[in-house]
Formats: C-alpha cells, sequence, structure tokens
C-alpha cells in the first residue's frame, strides 16, 4: 500500500510540473497571438486596399492585354508557396497543413514551403520542395519581398506559370482553415463596373506597377493569417493542456486520498485484532 501511496504522489509531482510549463507555454502563446493578430490587422487594410484597386481596374478595362494576365496551367511549371510552423505543440495546425497539401496539390508542381516541421514528410513523400528548408521564425516582410520579386521575373519570363499560396486563413480565435489561392496570373473580374475610369498613363502601365504591389503585400499578408493560427492553435493546445492536467491531479488526489484513507483504516483493523488477541 505504501509503494502505492508513493507512485500516485509521484504521479501527481510530474503531472503538476508539465501543468506549469503548459500553463507557461499558454501565457506565451496568448502574447504572442496578441502580438501577430494586432500586426495582421495592421497590414490587412494595405493589402486590402491593393487588390481593390487591381479589381477596379480589371473590372473598367475589360480588353487589356497585361503580361500578368497571361494563362498557362501548365502543372510541373506552377509554384506553390506553402506556409507551416517550425514548432509543434500548436494542435493540429502543421496536420491540417500537410492534409491540404496531399488533397489539392500534386508532386508536379514546386513547392516553397517556409517552416520546418512537416519538411521532411512532404520530402519522403516526393514532393518537388526546395533544397534548404526556410524556417518560418526567420521569415519577414523583406525576405517574402524579395521571393516575390524572384517569381514575378521568372512568371514574366515563362519560367513559371502560375503562383499560388497554400496558407491558414485565420477567420476568429476558435476557427482556422488551411486555403488555396492563386494571385497570378491575375484573373480578369466578370463584374461590371458601376462607372468608368479614365487611367493616366494608362490602364496596363498602372497594372505592370501595381502588381507587384499586390504580389508582395498578398503573400506577406498570408504569412502573417499563417503565424497568427499557429499561435491561436498553439494557445488553444496548451488551455487543453493545462486543463487536462489540473483534472488529472483532481482525479489523482481524489484517489491518493481514498488509499490512504484505507491504509489508515487497515492499520486501525490491525491494531485493534492484536489488542483483542492479547486480552
Amino acid at each position: 500500500m505504501a509503494k502505492t501511496l508513493q507512485t500516485i504522489k509521484s504521479r501527481i509531482r510530474s503531472i503538476s510540473a508539465t501543468g506549469k510549463i503548459t500553463g507557461a507555454m499558454e501565457l506565451v502563446a496568448i502574447s504572442k497571438l496578441r502580438r501577430q493578430r494586432n500586426l495582421m490587422e495592421e497590414n490587412q487594410e494595405y493589402a486590402n486596399s491593393i487588390a481593390e484597386i487591381v479589381r477596379d481596374i480589371l473590372r473598367n478595362s475589360a480588353m487589356i492585354d497585361n503580361q500578368y494576365l497571361v494563362e498557362n496551367e501548365t502543372d510541373d511549371r506552377q509554384v506553390v508557396i506553402v506556409f507551416c510552423s517550425d514548432l509543434g505543440l500548436c494542435g493540429g495546425y502543421n496536420v491540417n497543413v500537410q492534409n491540404a497539401v496531399e488533397e489539392y496539390l500534386n508532386k508536379d508542381q514546386q513547392l516553397i514551403l517556409i517552416g520546418s516541421r512537416i519538411y521532411p514528410q512532404l520530402k519522403a513523400e516526393g514532393y518537388n520542395l526546395n533544397d534548404e528548408i526556410i524556417y518560418s521564425d526567420d521569415t519577414d516582410y523583406e525576405y517574402l519581398s524579395d521571393l516575390a520579386d524572384e517569381l514575378l521575373h521568372k512568371f514574366v519570363n515563362k519560367e513559371i506559370t502560375s503562383i499560388q499560396i497554400l496558407y491558414t486563413k485565420f477567420i476568429n480565435t476558435m476557427t482556422y482553415q488551411p486555403s488555396l489561392v492563386r494571385i497570378l496570373p491575375v484573373s480578369h473580374n466578370s463584374e461590371e463596373a458601376e462607372y468608368e475610369i479614365i487611367y493616366e498613363p494608362d490602364a496596363n502601365t498602372i497594372l505592370d506597377d501595381l502588381v507587384p504591389l499586390y504580389v508582395r503585400a498578398f503573400i506577406y499578408h498570408c504569412y502573417l493569417e499563417s503565424v497568427t493560427s499557429e499561435q491561436s492553435s498553439r494557445r488553444i493546445a496548451m488551455e487543453s493542456a493545462n486543463d487536462n492536467a489540473k483534472k488529472l491531479i483532481e482525479e489523482l488526489t481524489l484517489e491518493y486520498n481514498q488509499a490512504r484513507q484505507s491504509n489508515i483504516t487497515q492499520e486501525i483493523t490491525e491494531i485493534i485484532a492484536a489488542a483483542e488477541a492479547l486480552q
């Protein structure tokens, strides 16, 4: 019985220590989530404004012929930027990204994976990945802007035929989902223009300057949404782990008290029996 009590007490100490770690990680995740969400929301207005201007130009210029509108869907020259995390302990975040890759993409497409967590799995499955791992935590606007410029150059020179992004769309602190979007070639808008706009010098020239801004802004915004979703998923995972630790401690404490009470009762019974035997 003493051994059982010692075992239960050891488990309580172990789970309590784990609970302190998950509790601390939850607080860190909350702090990071707040900071990332603010950054994402600050950037969102800029990204949406540029996207809306591009849509307005396409609505008012149905016959425009621009280098960024050329359609060509050859699989082996399609590029897909995929965002995941470097670390685990964030619930189903990385698993959902990997499942989306396997569902939406094929192994002929060129994948630029930003984040190291699912790199080994996708590499083992035969996906066409970047040769060197790109760490999500080391990524910033400057890096993504340079990447966008490189891909734009390849698109204009017909080295690649399209650019897509697989990222985790942040809906709210409890909901986020992997989404696949195409950013190049830019799609013609089928909606009719509400009013006529005269462009100076002309719509085509404006698009040549505006689309690179749009691509840089959109890639960066997808990255921010993915990181925000990662921190939100980690907060929920750590909160759940912390709650489970507290529940286990309560159950083990009850078990310990019951075992201790049983042990005391048994000792009292033995003492009474020994006393009666001496009479």
